[in-house]
């Protein structure tokens, strides 16, 4: 895959559907999770299936794909497209997807993620 493969953003996608693709990603790759990023792998095995997330918790997790502990994950692909490009495709659909606020991320902090975030250092 060249550089300009790596860059193309597919078309706005549901914040649902690019949560999902992240997570099969992730469930796909495990045993790359287990022996190259094992300190990530509670986050990992505290994902759900999106039906069993909250809107706000898939948002925590596309921002720990772009700035958080997933990030080492942004440049890996599904054979289509970056993981991060998938996040650009949610943000695209919904602007300021990746921005939360602090009563969201109050809210955040009654998740069972919450612990793994990397919006949880420091508190």
């Amino acid at each position: 895959m060249n550089s300009f493969d790596r860059d193309r953003i597919p078309n706005k996608m549901p914040l649902q559907k690019v949560y999902s693709v992240i997570q099969n990603w992730l469930q796909a790759n495990i045993e790359l999770v287990k022996r190259y990023e094992s300190e990530y792998m509670p986050l990992v095995e505290a994902l759900r299936p999106a039906d069993e997330m909250r809107d706000i918790e898939m948002r925590a997790i596309l921002g720990e794909v772009m700035w958080g502990n997933l990030e080492w994950a942004k440049d890996a692909s599904d054979g289509q497209y970056t993981l991060r490009a998938y996040v650009w495709a949610a943000e695209k659909s919904s602007s300021d997807l990746l921005h939360l606020s602090e009563d969201e991320k109050s809210e955040l902090r009654q998740s069972h993620l919450w612990p793994h975030l990397m919006l949880s250092i420091g508190e």
